[in-house]
């Protein structure tokens, strides 16, 4: 009974079968009208639960990151590996277009949908053009496609056409039985041709000749009837600029996605979209056309049972074993190439750098980087994620500005597949604020802060209780004091300590030190204040002062190595010019507005928080831009000045005060 409940095949086992042909309207089926019924009843089911169950957890995981899709390609991964058919693309685009956060994945969907119904469009309208038109005719197509033209007209054929469309015909009457086997159609490709060559027309066949005669219009209504009627998604726009426009899409994205499903090669320059009086494309831009090959990647014997081993597996030492024997078990089967003997290297590159073999962590993960860049291309997304390790590994080995290099490539290759604002270029731009912290601190805060945007605006409302957030902001702290500003300091340090406590309990060693921390900012801020306001009158630095900044300066580094990230290496000669400069511009403006010192410091004094108690709450550093509240600007302009010669002029007028 259980058995017939759930549409099995055999009354006695489960056995689940479906009828591939049931929808098919040309297929016979030899059933009765009962199994075809019981049939169509369960692709009915299948289809109901894939769209109601199995859709809804594809969006809960892109909500929660478990995967973030870049391109048609790696969406299209993300959904085969989940069982979901590209076909319901309408339906994940109506899901995540109901959640804020999810837009990213709508822009995925609406750009795939309208690739592949430009793509199905294309394969008919060049299944019937000639070898020597097929330049003409796909320029033409890519310029109603995505130009943004309003003169877009087809490129006429050289008059040599027709000699070849003549020696073709002469070839295909060779191939028949003496010459008797010429058709109508070839005959009059010929004569067609002949002619159009005398009178300087396209000379193409006459069934070819129907590409001459799409416009832009035309093209976006089949675009759009084939969304609907293919992936029951409906595009209100009225051509393919105002559909960029609304979803906020790239012609250049859009350009490359249609390039790499229709197999073809073009010129590699800077496409104008925008232009309304020249089209985009030339016959010239169409280099090559290769074909799409779809095959599965050859896996040695053995090898899933060493991969599911890694999952049990907890002692660095054992894990480097099993991989290296991956390893050679690629070599010696597949050779040097394989996708998976790159994951097996960037695994390997994890352990290294987990054991504290920085170089030989970059150098396995430059070679799972090589490998990605010939398997996957240079653009892909597994490519950019490991371009973005790379980086980390290269920083930790002192290589700050090859690091930098490595992210930024990355980051380009993002924003030319996808465009800006997503969740990958939020770590992105973190690691690139941590490699800028000592160069260019002032650069490094505007790379923070857009991280710590992204972060806010894909995860949950409440995303005090993130550590990764935290980093961020504890990063931004550091930021903040190195450019002289306590107040926005102490602000960024508050956030942290609320996550920290909330997260990891009042006890933790990380929690005493940003507690600790908190209190040393507001301490030493108001110190800093007095003691400038008596070195005014003085005309001369207290020592005391210096110490103070070093053991606040101490203090970030140290919850830095609690955290588990690398220590920073801090000038304090360049910190102790940009607080003077930010606290002498202070005293400035408080002489003109008539504040005093004692105002300043009770000001400062004010804001101190309570942190062992529950009062202690969490401050966006968003919320200095809404105040009007700016980073002190540095001494001599630019913050990221030679630190040689300010600690000379220290010395200097150290000794000439002593």
């Amino acid at each position: 009974k259980a058995a017939r409940l759930v549409g099995s095949y055999d009354d006695e086992t489960y056995r689940i079968g479906f009828n591939l042909d049931i929808g098919n309207p040309y297929a016979k089926h030899a059933d009765d009208k009962d199994t075809l019924q019981a049939d169509r009843q369960m692709v009915e089911a299948a289809s109901m639960f894939l769209v109601n169950t199995v859709l809804l957890k594809l969006v809960l995981d892109v909500t929660q990151l478990v995967f973030s899709a870049v391109d048609t390609m790696s969406l299209r991964d993300c959904m085969h590996k989940r069982g979901v058919n590209m076909r319901y693309l309408g339906n994940l685009a109506t899901c995540a277009g109901e959640r804020p956060e999810l837009w990213y994945v709508k822009k995925l969907c609406v750009s795939d949908i309208i690739m592949r119904s430009a793509k199905h469009i294309a394969r008919s309208y060049l299944r019937r053009i000639a070898n020597p038109a097929f330049p003409f005719a796909l320029s033409h197509f890519l310029n109603c496609f995505l130009s943004n033209s309003s003169n877009i007209k087809p490129a006429k054929a050289p008059a040599v056409f027709a000699h070849a469309a003549s020696t073709q015909s002469r070839k295909n009457k060779k191939k028949g039985k003496g010459g008797k086997q010429q058709t109508a159609t070839g005959a009059a490709a010929s004569s067609t041709a002949a002619a159009a060559a005398n009178s300087g027309a396209d000379t193409t066949d006459a069934d070819d000749f129907n590409w001459v005669d799409l416009t832009p219009q035309k093209l976006w209504t089949a675009i759009v009837e084939e969304a609907q009627a293919y992936y029951r998604f409906s595009l209100d726009c009225s051509g393919c600029q105002e559909a960029c426009t609304a979803y906020k899409l790239q012609p250049i994205s859009l350009l490359r996605g249609f390039c790499i499903m229709m197999g073809v090669q073009i010129q590699t320059r800077n496409y104008n979209f925008s232009t309304p009086y020249e089209a985009t494309f030339t016959p010239n831009d169409i280099l090559n056309t290769y074909p799409i090959l779809k095959y599965p990647w050859f896996e040695p014997a053995g090898v899933d049972e060493k991969w599911a081993l890694l999952h049990d597996i907890v002692d660095l030492t054992l894990r480097k074993h099993i991989l290296v024997e991956i390893i050679q078990m690629y070599n010696r089967t597949v050779g040097l190439v394989h996708p998976q003997l790159a994951r097996a290297n960037s695994s390997l590159a994890s352990v290294m750098f987990d054991e504290g073999d920085y170089a030989s962590a970059v150098f396995h993960q430059e070679e799972a980087v090589r490998i990605f860049e010939v398997t996957s291309g240079i653009d892909n997304p597994l490519t950019m994620d490991a371009y973005t390790v790379l980086a980390r590994y290269l920083f930790a080995c002192n290589q700050v500005t090859l690091a930098l290099q490595v992210v930024t490539h990355a980051r380009s290759m993002l924003l030319l597949v996808f465009g800006p604002d997503h969740p990958m270029e939020m770590a992105m731009d973190r690691d690139i604020g941590e490699y800028l912290l000592e160069k260019n601190p002032e650069l490094a805060l505007k790379f923070l802060l857009r991280s710590c945007h992204l972060f806010e605006r894909y995860q949950r409302s409440d995303h005090v209780g993130d550590l990764g957030h935290a980093r961020v902001q504890h990063r931004v702290a550091q930021c903040y004091l190195l450019l002289g500003d306590y107040r926005s300091s102490l602000q960024a340090e508050r956030l942290v300590y609320s996550t920290y406590k909330a997260t990891l309990g009042e006890g933790h060693p990380a929690t005493q030190h940003c507690a600790a921390l908190l209190k040393s900012i507001t301490t030493k801020a108001v110190k800093a204040e007095k003691l400038l306001q008596s070195a005014i009158a003085a005309r001369q630095i207290n020592a005391s002062e210096d110490d103070d900044r070093r053991e606040l300066l101490d203090l970030f580094t140290a919850l830095s190595q609690q955290n588990g990230n690398q220590a920073q290496d801090i000038d304090t000669g360049e910190i102790e010019q940009r607080i003077r400069a930010s606290l002498e511009a202070a005293q400035r403006r408080s002489a003109r507005t008539g504040l005093s010192a004692e105002s300043l410091a009770n000001g400062m004094q004010d804001s101190e928080p309570v942190v062992n108690g529950s009062d202690a709450t969490a401050a966006s550093p968003a919320g200095n831009a809404a105040t009007g509240s700016k980073p002190a600007a540095a001494a001599g302009g630019k913050p990221g000045g030679k630190s040689g010669k300010n600690k000379k002029k220290n010395k200097k007028n150290k000794g000439a005060s002593s």
